[in-house]
């Protein structure tokens, strides 16, 4: 007699968490791409570094810890630059996305 195995997706509809999970996969992938350090300064750098190496409490359910991290430390520092540096906020954000350079709000 075969094992019947069960998956949880066949059973369960989709998780309310799923644009979550999209979000934090499109925050891991930013975060990549902003560890070149042709893009980022010697201060980014630190602060991502910093953020990272700070202590995570409980990453959410699913999640790897590692993922969690480099995640909040993308935060921090697009966090920190739109506070100090709204320019280069702006600048890296379009970098990391993939979009162009805007620095205004379209007119209508």
């Amino acid at each position: 007699m075969a094992a019947l195995t069960l998956s949880r997706q066949a059973h369960a509809p989709a998780l309310p968490n799923a644009p979550l999970a999209a979000y934090h996969d499109a925050l891991c992938s930013a975060y990549e791409a902003s560890q070149k350090t042709w893009v980022l300064s010697e201060e980014e750098v630190d602060i991502l570094r910093w953020a990272r190496n700070s202590q995570a409490l409980n990453p959410p359910k699913g999640c790897d810890l590692r993922a969690y991290k480099k995640a909040t430390a993308l935060e921090v520092l697009v966090a920190h630059l739109y506070l100090t540096d709204p320019t280069r906020c702006l600048a890296l954000v379009d970098l990391l996305l993939g979009l162009p350079l805007t620095t205004s709000a379209p007119r209508s």
